[in-house]
């Protein structure tokens, strides 16, 4: 079937190696891991961002053998494997995640019809509201639980695929073009394959379609035509299998066709008209489910079930509830007391096992060392052909050793051996392990005194005196106080009276409770009967003591009886592989890199040197020296550079880079000055009409004692504004007279410098506008009138408040737009910093103009000169 693949068995093991070539052979684990690999890189890059842990797709049909070889793929590339998860189960999740609000209490029953490449499965699922508690809260969620599982492990899409192969294999050997036949070259078949593949999809659409190959010999096309109606006829027995998987689902879930509401196909497979065709014979639906990503339904909902278990993502709810499609017992021999031997099979798991789900398997003849066996059960449920593909029914071997020594270490007359209880685990990917294995004694409790019967005699006398020395009242209350001490010294532990005792005696003695409120007529007699009463009580209604629970660790080896494990220097030499191919893979993609750079580089200057903007930015000898420069390189590139190392394409590169850097630099000078140019000229503008404005504010405002800026702030800038003008002028005058292949002599970078340095000055004085508020100078007479006018009216308070704040002046100074200024001159550079507006205390009775004074002595701290 595969001419083109060489299958070798792996004598170790027991298991189908490819032969790469005559000294490298490839286990299936590594080539999985390969693919993994790979796909971590995709989604790495996807992400941008390294890729650490995954959920893994896999058929629900796999083994505990399979599962586990999964597992370990993913161990030799380094992934954590959060979850495995069956491939329907991660359908059926991409459907019900997107329909949420659609399902309620009722359950609606549905069918996912995959078919892929190499298998086909068809899965019931039932979806249904359910309530949950977490955290003390109840909430209503969305459930899916599969119901059953029918599956061929070899019908799909690839089955067709080859028919329509060898089809065009007889088709091309009749026509008689060469003198062997075309399956002798494994390369011409697998040429064949691709082109059925391609034929197969296009007939889902068409009648027919021309299938055409160049080349598929040596100097020989082919071309033929195919139609619909041969390629239905040719595939008659794989189309005749197609039924079973859905019969066989729905005999495991004990249902009948017209219970399902729905049938929604996924996979490439079932995009054959044919396959549909039979679909709906079959099920008796008119119509087919098309509304979910038939290529990545799967992945989708994986990818769903992998935020919900990880930390960074916070999601809705949905409750899975899968099954274990094989079930497993345990096996093991016992002695009988004849002497003889009998075998035992214990279910651990039933067929289709909710998942996950914990057992313990509980051993209680056993007081010395011994073995079982874990088993698949009974597969009746599964047709013949389904039970040879299924492998051997022997999973895993357990040899239990160290229970000699833990029942003669736990020996005695008060002690009872309780069992061996194995704990065993069923996670939610259908992996199954042993927790750990435990010998559990229990031991009888110390023989309590005897002192039961006098103690009750006792109660019985003190509550006769009780009821002749108190008040009826009195009597009500303590003996209903006396029955609920009673009551709950009865179920709590010793270790609960302690703590009842010490919370009493922290009580407040002035909080008085119900009982000596409703006891306060009563006697000192009384008082004291009660609490001899009590005594009593508290002796009586002691909790009895309860056998204490004894656990021993056993000792378990772990024996794969299914498949051969990897050995530890097996594992290490195929992850050191791996390894090297990854770095010789990521050396390849470097070098091609390398490679293409230097290509590329080579095509663009030579282009560039003939562009005006080059010629004019060059001389002659300068573009003669670049231009032999890069044919020499082109000439070494594809003659003795073919297989160069990636170090030498860059050497070379940055030799060609180092030669033409003259005149890129020049062109690139030449296309950024003008834009520069305009924007210093601009800002050189904006200062002024900045400087215009500010020269206004450099004196105080009447009654007030500081003023927005000092004259030095302002001639700050009216220098640097003046020296950047004269500068620009000069040196611009000066580059008009350059040549442009000579280097020029107004730079970018100096340009740059200029406006950085303008722009900061303008931007500090900006700030200190938008910040600054004036302090106002302080009269000692309005003091004294505030003091004067204290008893005045509030109203005529707030009209005073009013006219105070319309006297403040208000500084509007016109500032550069912010989008043009980018930088803000540390505060350091002068003696005033920006100030923050005063925060006003306005009270009742106040005169504002002393507030304003408060206001401003109180809140002028260092936070000024943080600013």
């Amino acid at each position: 079937r595969f001419p083109h693949h060489k299958l070798v068995e792996d004598e170790a093991r027991g298991t189908v190696c490819i032969e790469y070539s005559e000294t490298e052979t490839y286990c299936v684990e590594e080539l999985i891991a390969m693919m993994l690999n790979n796909s971590r890189d995709t989604a790495a890059t996807f992400a941008e961002q390294p890729i650490k842990d995954a959920v893994i797709t896999v058929p629900p049909f796999f083994t505990q053998a399979q599962r586990q070889a999964m597992l370990y793929s993913a161990k030799l590339v380094g992934l954590n494997v959060l979850q495995l998860i069956n491939s329907n189960t991660g359908v059926a999740l991409n459907y019900g995640v997107f329909r949420r609000s659609s399902f309620n209490a009722t359950e609606q029953n549905l069918m996912f019809f995959d078919m892929g490449s190499t298998a086909t499965i068809a899965t019931i699922v039932s979806y249904q509201t359910v309530k949950i508690k977490e955290l003390g809260f109840s909430e209503t969620v969305p459930q899916l639980t599969i119901r059953a599982v029918g599956y061929d492990r070899t019908l799909g899409g690839l089955e067709m695929d080859m028919r329509l192969r060898d089809h065009l294999a007889d088709i091309f050997d009749s026509q008689k073009k060469s003198p062997e036949s075309v399956r002798k070259s494994p390369r011409a078949m697998a040429k064949l394959l691709k082109e059925a593949n391609r034929v197969k999809q296009v007939l889902s659409a068409n009648n027919d379609h021309m299938a055409q190959i160049e080349g598929l010999l040596p100097d020989i096309d082919f071309r033929a035509k195919v139609t619909r109606e041969e390629f239905e006829k040719m595939c008659a027995d794989v189309f005749g299998r197609v039924k079973a998987p859905i019969e066989q689902a729905l005999k495991l879930a004990e249902m009948d066709a017209t219970e399902l509401e729905q049938v929604i196909i996924v996979g490439g497979g079932s995009r054959v008209p044919k396959v549909q065709e039979l679909l709906l014979e079959v099920t008796g639906k008119t119509e087919l489910g098309k509304s979910v990503n038939s290529d990545e339904a799967s992945a989708l909902g994986s990818s769903y079930a992998a935020a919900g278990l990880s930390k960074a993502f916070r999601i809705k709810k949905f409750g899975v509830k899968d099954i274990s499609f094989y079930p497993m017992e345990v096996a093991f021999d016992r002695k009988t007391t004849e002497g003889g031997v009998k075998h035992v099979r214990r279910v651990l798991y039933s067929r289709q096992n909710t998942a996950p789900q914990k057992k313990i398997m509980t051993f209680n003849k056993f007081t010395d060392d011994f073995q079982f066996n874990l088993d698949y059960g009974d597969l009746s449920h599964l047709t013949k052909e389904q039970v040879q593909e299924h492998g051997p029914l022997n999973i895993t071997q357990y040899s239990i050793t160290g229970v000699k020594e833990a029942f003669e270490k736990n020996a005695g007359d008060s002690i009872e051996s309780k069992g061996i209880k194995a704990h065993f685990n069923l996670d939610s990917g259908g992996v199954l392990t042993m927790d750990h294995v435990e010998a559990i004694f229990e031991k009888a409790p110390p023989a309590e005194n005897n002192t039961e019967e006098a103690s009750t005699l006792s109660n019985l006398v003190d509550g006769i005196s009780s009821f002749f020395s108190g008040s009826e009242e009195g009597e009500k209350d303590a003996g209903k106080d006396s029955a609920d001490s009673s009551k709950e010294e009865s179920t709590e532990k010793p270790d609960d009276e302690k703590e009842a005792k010490k919370k009493s005696a922290e009580m407040p003695k002035d909080k008085p409770d119900a009982s000596s409120n409703s006891t306060a007529n009563t006697t000192a007699s009384a008082n004291a009967t009660d609490s001899n009463s009590t005594a009593a009580n508290s002796t009586v209604t002691k909790k009895k003591p309860q056998p204490v629970t004894l656990k021993e660790l056993l000792n378990v080896t772990i024996v794969r009886v299914d498949i051969v494990p990897v050995s530890e220097s097996a594992a290490e030499a195929s992850k050191q592989r791996l390894d090297e191919m990854t770095a010789r893979d990521l050396e390849k993609v470097l070098l091609e890199a390398a490679k293409n750079a230097l290509e590329a580089y080579i095509f663009d200057m030579q282009d560039k040197m003939y562009a005006d903007e080059y010629v004019e930015a060059s001389t002659e000898d300068e573009r003669t020296n670049v231009t032999t420069a890069l044919s020499s390189a082109s000439d070494w590139l594809y003659e003795e550079g073919e297989n160069a190392a990636r170090k030498e394409y860059e050497e070379k590169l940055a030799d060609l880079k180092k030669t033409a850097r003259k005149i890129v630099k020049r062109v690139n000078e030449h296309r950024k000055r003008p834009e520069l140019v305009k924007d210093l000229r601009s800002l050189l503008n904006s200062s002024q009409y900045f400087i215009k404005a500010a020269e206004n504010y450099t004196t105080p405002q009447p009654g007030y004692e500081d003023s927005l800026y000092t004259k030095v702030e302002v001639g700050v800038l009216v220098k640097l504004a003046n020296e950047t003008e004269t500068w620009l002028n000069e040196t611009e005058g000066q580059q008009n007279e350059t040549k442009l292949s000579v280097n020029p002599v107004l730079t970018t970078s100096d340009l740059t410098d200029k406006l950085v340095a303008l722009d900061r000055e303008l931007q500090y004085l900006a700030n200190k506008a938008k910040y600054f508020v004036p302090t106002k100078k302080k009269n000692t007479t309005s003091k004294a009138k505030a003091s004067k006018n204290a008893t005045t009216n509030a109203t005529d308070d707030k009209a005073n408040t009013t006219t105070s704040s319309e006297e403040t002046p208000t500084t509007e100074v016109p500032t550069p737009d912010s989008d043009e200024f980018e930088f803000i001159r540390p505060t350091e550079q002068t003696n005033e910093a920006p100030k923050k507006k005063a925060k006003r205390k306005t009270t009742e009775n106040t005169d504002t103009d002393e507030t304003l004074a408060l206001g401003d002595g109180e809140e002028k701290s260092d936070e000024h000169q943080e600013l």
